[in-house]
């Protein structure tokens, strides 16, 4: 899913019916820097974008990839009026009746949300455990959505979502966190607010601070600060920052590059190649 959070923030804006100079005030930053945002010049200072996805009243993952995107963070997701019964009950719940393993935290009857992000603990799961009080198989895809920091004991087998950062080991499947992540290998996408640390991925990486992989990315990889990585299938693009890689099949945008064999074009102030 291709990343759009310029054009995204220029429909927000005009669609709450305000302009660059009002929008600049409510961050503190320049005319200059908003317009560069909605042109994708630019991105935002990562420790912006959450609180941009809730001036807007939209989640994080809706901020990059538009409206019609779903998160775990549920920036606009409301809490019932009262606090629900868990005795099987489900009018009220903020939550679809869709099979995932939702932790959520409450403070007597209201439920912390990514806005209240000061807020949250961190959640700690032992993935084994989980699956053995839901009486699922260990081979059977598990899907967790965490309103918090989540922090997995074991490896998972399926896709976690979390409005914080994560920790956890290897993840067969999709990472997205509105914070940032550290982990083993991922065989999915990963969508990281913050900075990420991890193995080899197997599909594309959106990361709005640095990325730091220990192996090969299977897709494009975009991050708004520096690279650091093995080999790449697509295209690299470092918004500010600098890419360090081996090779790299598709093209190359940054600052300054440090790469190997490059299957496409190279964009940046200065390149320097590095042979096997």
């Amino acid at each position: 899913m291709e990343m759009k959070i310029g054009e995204n923030i220029r429909t927000l804006r005009q669609q709450k019916n305000i302009n660059q100079e009002a929008l600049a005030a409510a961050f503190s930053v320049s005319i200059q820097a908003v317009s560069k945002w909605e042109t994708g010049a630019s991105l935002p200072d990562v420790a912006l974008i959450p609180s941009i996805a809730e001036f807007f009243g939209v989640t994080i993952d809706q901020l990059f990839y538009g409206l019609d995107s779903k998160a775990a963070d549920a920036v606009g997701t409301e809490p019932p009026a009262e606090a629900p019964s868990w005795q099987g009950r489900e009018k009220g719940l903020p939550f679809p009746n869709d099979n995932k393993v939702r932790v959520v935290q409450y403070i007597g009857h209201r439920l912390v949300k990514a806005a209240d992000k000061d807020l949250w603990d961190g959640i700690l799961l032992n993935l084994e455990e989980t699956m053995e009080n839901i009486s699922m198989s260990k081979s059977r895809s598990l899907q967790i959505e965490v309103w918090g920091h989540a922090q997995l004991e074991g490896d998972l087998t399926g896709d976690i979502h979390a409005g914080g950062s994560v920790e956890c080991g290897e993840v067969e499947g999709d990472v997205h966190a509105g914070g940032s992540v550290n982990c083993g290998e991922i065989s999915g996408d990963a969508r990281v607010g913050g900075s990420l640390s991890c193995g080899e991925i197997g599909g594309d990486v959106t990361v709005g601070g640095d990325a730091q992989i220990e192996g090969e990315v299977s897709g494009d990889l975009k991050a708004g600060g520096s690279i650091a990585c093995g080999d790449v299938s697509g295209n690299v693009n470092a918004h500010g920052g600098s890419v360090e890689c081996r090779n790299v099949d598709g093209d190359v945008k940054a600052q300054n590059v440090t790469c190997g064999e490059v299957g496409g074009d190279v964009q940046a102030k200065t390149v320097t190649h590095i042979h096997p």
